[in-house]
C-alpha cells in the first residue's frame, strides 16, 4: 500500500492548531517550546491525555485527505492522458480517446486566532487558548497562579506610577489599580473554587468567606 507524508502548516506565529479529541475544543501550540520530544498532549480545557497525532483538527484531516485526492487524481490523470488516441483517417470506423478533467482541488483552511496567549513558566511552552486559564498541554500546569501573578505586578506598576503623577490622576490610578487588584482575584478564586462553587463571585471576600466555610 502506498503511503503519503502531508506536511500540516503552522500559522504565521508557529503555532499549530489542534482539537481535543474528547471534549473537541480547539487550542494551538508552538513546537519547539516545552518539553523536548514530548510525545503526548494534554488538553488545557478538559486535561484529556493522549497521542499528538490524535489532536489533529477536523479542518487540518480535511485538508491532508484533499492533498492526498489531488495527488492521486493528478496522476491517474496523467496516466490516462497517455492513452489518449485520435481518429485514424481514411478509415471508414475509427474511435478516438480523448481524456478530460481536473485534479480534485485542495480544501485551505486558516488556523483560528484566540483570546489568550501563554508561556508556561514550568516547562516554557508556549499556546494559547480560549478565555484566560487552562492546563499547559505539555506539563498539565494549570495557568491561574501565572495569570494572577502577571495582573498583580501590573497592578504594582500602575501603583508606581500614582507614586510621581499628579493629584487628581494619582487617585484616578489609584482607583483603576484597586479594580484590576480585585478583578484578578475574582477570577484566581473562581478558577481555584469552579468544582465546589460554579457561581461564586469573590468580588466580595467577606461574603465569599461566608459562602465557603
Amino acid at each position: 500500500m502506498e503511503t503519503y507524508s502531508v506536511d500540516i502548516k503552522k500559522d504565521d506565529e508557529g503555532y499549530l492548531g489542534r482539537e481535543c479529541p474528547e471534549c473537541e475544543k480547539y487550542f494551538k501550540i508552538k513546537p519547539g517550546t516545552g518539553i523536548p520530544d514530548f510525545s503526548d498532549c494534554y488538553c488545557p480545557y478538559c486535561q484529556h491525555l493522549g497521542p499528538q497525532d490524535h489532536f489533529w483538527t477536523k479542518q487540518q484531516i480535511e485538508y491532508a485527505r484533499s492533498v492526498v485526492l489531488n495527488k492521486v487524481s493528478g496522476d491517474l490523470l496523467k496516466m490516462m492522458k497517455k492513452m489518449e488516441t485520435k481518429p485514424k483517417k481514411n478509415q471508414l470506423i475509427s474511435i478516438g480517446i480523448t481524456v478530460k478533467g481536473k485534479p480534485t482541488p485542495i480544501t485551505y483552511y486558516s488556523e483560528k486566532e484566540l483570546e489568550e496567549k501563554v508561556e508556561c513558566k514550568n516547562c516554557t511552552l508556549k499556546y494559547a487558548i480560549y478565555g484566560a486559564f487552562g492546563y499547559c498541554p505539555d506539563c498539565a500546569e494549570h495557568n491561574s497562579q501565572q495569570i494572577a501573578d502577571a495582573n498583580f505586578d501590573l497592578v504594582i506598576k500602575i501603583l508606581d506610577l500614582a507614586k510621581e503623577a499628579p493629584s487628581d490622576i494619582k487617585s484616578k490610578l489609584i482607583e483603576n489599580g484597586l479594580e484590576d487588584c480585585i478583578s484578578a482575584f475574582d477570577g484566581f478564586s473562581r478558577e481555584r473554587c469552579r468544582d465546589r462553587y460554579p457561581k461564586l463571585s469573590f468580588q466580595n471576600i467577606y461574603v465569599a468567606r461566608k459562602k465557603t466555610r
